[in-house]
């Protein structure tokens, strides 16, 4: 049955509309496989980065194996018990020792990168010999550490001891058989072995190192010809007293020392550089040395007292209009502080308000001014804000 042309475009209709929902489809369709394959790649490109990161860490861990191999005991345990047997006695005979033994402590402990091995030492020493051996050891690049250290007083002899030290020392995986020691230095010491003696052997057992006094004062200044009592101040961490030694031979003429103080009268102008030593009265004695600069100069010259000014009303007087009429043009002037006093002046008068007293010489009404004369000088005086006596400075100072 032949279709009535309504129903051939109701079908044509429903066709493409079946077309629109067939290309969506699709196009959605195909969409979410695009997203799920950028998915695909993102979680692809995180795993690359992880693995280049991984990468990464293992080159540098590899470096740093590399580096800290070069600090290891051998990768033998006979190699690595005599290398390291060896190098305790030689620094212990080195250091002053007597009666030295030292020993392998136990088995070799094995930790997957890494064989730790125990020694231990013992000799006799006075507390020289021991800082002298603690220096050496900690000064030598190994990887290894003390774990105990003892120091067991002698009954019979005054600073001598019997010394036991347990050490740990380290033998990593990636080491060589036949590894060389190290012989460069740690730069784990902070001075050298002298200054820890000095530091350990010279001090009080009782009390922190005594430290040495610092002189704060840097500069002073005096007067010429002017009494001065000026002390030297100090500083010491510790409180002990500190006396200062003139080290300079020459003083500024006129002054002397006395303890810390700088007194007497100067009697030169000039300036002088000293340089005093502080000693301090710690145990043992610890001192510094330090420069102060003094300065004399010349007295100030007498202060000249100027008497304050006074109020003066000139400065509340203000040309405040300027008329006209029969008798010519009229200046009139207003004073604030005769409570608004109006002054008509006209040529040839004179006017007096505080510090001004002036005759009129001329009214200008065009150009608004008026010209007055003071002890025969000539000032001009505006319509606006100045005042007269404003209007009166700058007229002498522009002359």
């Amino acid at each position: 049955m032949a279709m009535t042309q309504r129903e051939r475009y109701l079908a044509i209709g429903v066709g493409v509309i079946a077309g629109i929902f067939g290309v969506q489809y699709a196009f959605n369709s195909l969409r979410a496989k695009l997203d799920a394959k950028y998915r695909q790649i993102e979680v692809a490109e995180k795993k690359q980065t992880d693995i280049m990161r991984e990468l990464n860490d293992g080159f540098i861990a590899k470096k740093r194996l590399r580096a800290l191999a070069e600090k290891s005991l051998p990768n033998k345990i006979e190699a690595a018990n005599a290398q390291y047997s060896d190098w305790l006695t030689t620094i212990s005979r080195e250091s002053g020792l007597e009666g030295i033994t030292v020993a392998r402590q136990g088995r070799p402990k094995p930790n997957g990168a890494y064989t730790a091995y125990d020694f231990s030492l013992k000799a006799d020493c006075n507390t020289e010999q021991a800082l002298d051996f603690l220096a050496k050891f900690y000064d030598r690049d190994l990887l290894h550490s003390i774990q105990s250290f003892k120091m067991i007083p002698s009954r019979d002899k005054r600073d001598q001891f019997t010394l036991q030290v347990q050490a740990r020392a380290l033998s990593l995986a990636a080491a060589a058989e036949n590894q060389k020691p190290s012989m460069q230095s740690s730069g784990r010491l902070a001075m050298t072995a002298d200054e820890y003696k000095q530091a350990v052997l010279d001090r009080n057992p009782f009390s922190p190192p005594n430290g040495a006094p610092k002189l704060e004062t840097r500069e002073l200044k005096l007067t010429l010809g002017k009494s001065a009592d000026e002390e030297l101040k100090t500083k010491d961490e510790e409180g002990h007293g500190v006396q200062l030694k003139l080290v300079s031979t020459e003083l500024p003429p006129g002054l002397r020392m006395r303890g810390n103080r700088l007194t007497g009268r100067p009697e030169e102008a000039g300036r002088w550089s000293l340089e005093f030593e502080a000693v301090d009265d710690g145990w043992p004695n610890m001192s510094s040395q330090g420069k102060v600069a003094v300065v004399v100069e010349e007295p100030p010259p007498p202060e000249v007292k100027v008497e304050p000014k006074g109020f003066d009303p000139a400065t509340q007087a203000y040309l405040s209009a300027i008329v006209t009429g029969g008798r010519g043009p009229q200046a009139w002037v207003q004073s604030r502080t005769e409570s608004n006093k109006l002054y008509k002046l006209n040529v040839g008068e004179e006017l007096k308000i505080g510090t001004i007293q002036a005759k009129v010489i001329s009214i200008n009404p065009s150009e608004e001014f008026v010209q007055f004369e003071s002890d025969g000088a000539r000032w001009i005086c505006d319509m606006g804000n100045k005042s007269l006596a404003k209007s009166y400075e700058e007229s002498m100072k522009d002359d």
